[in-house]
């Protein structure tokens, strides 16, 4: 274990370091502007502005969509992809010679960013052990933060030693670095029971939606907003975010997961993120620009005199993190956005056209890093806290998304300020952006106050998309009806009236197949119950178990608090009823008699303890019969020939006579249950035609697959 720990670490430091170059251009290129604006004096402030707003635009819409296809294709090789698509699109905006140019390959360097992102933080979760893991996390968030706060005065240092070119130029030596020691240094990883096509299709229509706004708020100023393009502008983004809806509530991988969005205190967390998003990239190009067009500082000064906020956030952003851990997000994020907004009403009020960095910028930076720290982070983590441990990569994309989307919005509004300023109306026009900053984040904080209680997101409840699943047993709701414990379990062993009122103070959990339950070594707060599908229990050493209806899964937990003992991934769609320890601890304190009943049944299962017996594998059941790509498949044919031949085996070997007959179940619509089709039968045959939701569930599930 010592000699793997190296490894590991380096793995992260270059998953980081992937993270911290994708990162670090949102910002670095703000410093850029002025020389920009320079380089390009016939090109309009809005039409500029798309080299900020073209990288953001495209990263924030495929970053889920990139997430998923880590997961798909391996986090090591996207990850790998991301970097020579960025590394080779930077060098190509560095000898763009027009800004239509420079913007194409700027949407070709945010795809080669958002490829970067999820697949370095699953490089992460994957490289670390479950005890370094959060320390990991840590490490990767730390490279984010280190990036916001490098960025201006990085890109101030390099184009006051040559120009904007060379702020993409430097991306070439560091992701070639990056590169080669992803070959050498990170191993190869997919998330288990994965094999859903992402909704690439959601995925563009997200991108063209938050395209098509931004053009109708930065062309309003000069097309007229009473235009017909700018009327369609917004029309056309309208259609593409229906569009986006639409899918993500029929694709099984969507990139908008409506589980995800149904958990209130990851709604609100996103929300806040995305408004403080505006408010960030708003005040930071406003400030780059008022200290080099206003104060007359160089870009280098500029890029250096908004470091300090940088350095406050740092230092203190963990004490911020406790506070919150302690009191809630909303005890912390309300106030801080306030802070935040205040910094910006300071600016608005006491920053002068005359230079005064000690009087009248200093103090601002000061209370601006006060307010992103107990913002920013605490919001992110606290939406975060309330998802499952499964569902961490997606939730990080969505946030990271629900930023830059704020991002892209914030530079837009602003360019309607500053579109068309002159000399003498600058200072007013800039004043603007620190105005619109210091809104949205008093915005933030009334959006803030609905986070409600926070905790663990292991019990919470996940509804699943509609599907075969969500028909069969409905959304998700407080369990009324429960399948009694079947194994040998703690919960089996308590009186019936006990086990059910424990029961009933649950919540009924749906998990796809594939979905992982949770990890060996996350904290344990929760037990669950299975209602009906099928869980596999992966223990340390490659042993593997499976449990069906009726088992207990993590209830030794619930009194004892320790780590998950293994890792558990649905094998089939499952139902499950999840209790949690607070629910749990209730129910004790209000029934003394229940208590004593624990403590007897535990007694019991002391007395009759036996190692955990390690059952084989079952042998193959469901195989899926399903048309590869063309809907005329001749998949009911191909399953007759099967189950005939199933039914009726060849003799094995030969001249010993045939092989034994097996009962065999056709399924080709969602309306027998596959549990109890694999309960009367020995294979059970599920055959799609067409792609589609029952196509995605037949393959989601079956333990073999035959394309057709």
């Amino acid at each position: 274990m010592t000699r793997a720990r190296p490894a590991a670490n380096a793995a992260i430091a270059v998953a980081a370091f992937g993270a911290f170059l994708a990162f670090i251009d949102s910002t670095v290129v703000n410093v850029a502007f002025p020389s920009l604006v320079a380089a390009f004096p016939h090109v309009g402030i809005g039409g500029l502005s798309w080299v900020l707003n073209a990288y953001n635009v495209v990263f924030a819409g495929l970053l889920v969509l990139a997430g998923r296809f880590a997961d798909l294709l391996g986090r090591r090789r996207l990850f790998a992809w991301g970097l020579v698509v960025f590394t080779v699109t930077s060098a190509a905006c560095a000898a763009s010679t027009s800004v239509g140019m420079l913007v194409a390959f700027r949407v070709l360097q945010g795809a080669g960013a958002a490829m970067l992102v999820p697949a370095s933080l699953g490089i992460v979760i994957h490289a670390s052990s479950a005890e370094h893991r959060s320390h990991a996390l840590s490490l990767w968030a730390a490279a984010a933060a280190l990036a916001a706060g490098l960025g201006p005065p990085i890109g101030g240092a390099l184009v006051d030693a040559y120009n904007w070119r060379l702020v993409f130029v430097v991306n070439v030596p560091f992701g070639a670095f990056a590169w080669m020691m992803t070959r050498r240094k990170v191993v190869e990883s997919r998330a288990p029971g994965r094999r859903t096509m992402p909704d690439v299709r959601g995925a563009v229509f997200l991108s063209l939606a938050l395209g098509a706004v931004t053009l109708g708020i930065v062309q309003g100023p000069t097309w007229g907003w009473g235009s017909a393009g700018v009327i369609g502008s917004f029309v056309a983004a309208a259609v593409c975010a229906t569009a986006v809806v639409r899918s993500s509530r029929r694709h099984p991988s969507p990139v908008l997961d409506p589980a995800l969005l149904r958990i209130r205190g990851f709604m609100v967390s996103n929300l806040v993120v995305g408004l403080a998003g505006v408010g960030l990239y708003a005040y930071l190009l406003t400030h780059i620009l008022w200290l080099h067009l206003v104060w007359g500082y160089s870009l280098l000064v500029s890029g250096l005199s908004v470091a300090p906020g940088a350095l406050v956030t740092v230092l203190t952003a963990r004490t911020f993190g406790k506070l919150a851990d302690r009191y809630g997000p909303r005890a912390v994020v309300i106030p801080g956005a306030l802070v935040w907004a205040c910094a910006f009403v300071w600016y608005t009020t006491r920053v002068g056209i005359h230079p005064d960095f000690l009087g009248a910028w200093l103090p601002g930076q000061v209370i601006s890093g006060v307010g992103v720290a107990a913002t920013l982070p605490v919001a992110t983590s606290g939406g975060l806290a309330t998802v499952p441990s499964g569902r961490y990569s997606t939730a990080s994309a969505v946030s990271t998304s629900a930023r830059q989307v704020g991002g892209v919005l914030g530079i837009a509004v602003l360019t309607i300020f500053i579109a068309h300023f002159t000399p003498s109306s600058l200072a007013g026009d800039l004043r603007h952006g620190w105005q619109l900053a210091a809104g949205s984040f008093a915005l933030a904080a009334v959006v803030a106050a609905f986070f409600g209680h926070v905790g663990t997101g292991e019990g919470q409840a996940m509804p699943e998309e509609d599907g075969p699943l969500a028909r069969a047993t409905g959304p998700t709701a407080p369990a009324t009806a429960h399948a009694a414990p079947t194994d040998d379990s703690l919960l089996q062993r308590l009186a019936p009236e006990v086990r059910e009122e424990l029961l009933s103070a649950g919540e009924r959990v749906h998990l796809a197949a594939g979905e992982t339950l949770f990890h060996l070594g996350d904290p344990a707060s929760s037990l669950y119950v299975v209602e009906s599908g099928r869980l596999e229990v992966r223990l340390p050493g490659g042993a593997v178990r499976e449990l069906g209806g009726g088992s207990v899964v993590g209830e030794l937990a619930l009194l004892t608090g320790a780590a998950r003992s293994a890792t558990v991934v649905a094998r089939r769609d499952s139902v499950l009823v999840t209790v949690t320890r607070e629910r749990f601890e209730l129910l004790m304190l209000a029934r003394p008699d229940a208590m004593s009943e624990l403590t007897r049944a535990l007694a019991r299962m002391l007395q009759d303890g036996r190692p955990l017996a390690t059952a084989p594998m079952p042998p193959p059941k469901v195989i899926a019969v399903v048309a590869a790509v063309d809907d005329g498949a001749p998949v009911g044919r191909v399953a007759d020939a099967l189950a005939d031949a199933l039914a009726h085996p060849l003799p094995v070997p030969p001249g010993d006579g045939a092989g034994p007959a097996l009962r065999v179940t056709r399924i080709d619509r969602d309306e027998l249950p596959l549990e109890e089709a694999e309960r009367s039968s020995d294979r059970v045959l599920v055959c799609a035609e067409r792609t589609g939701a029952w196509h995605d569930a037949c393959v989601r599930q079956a333990d073999r697959v035959v394309l057709v």
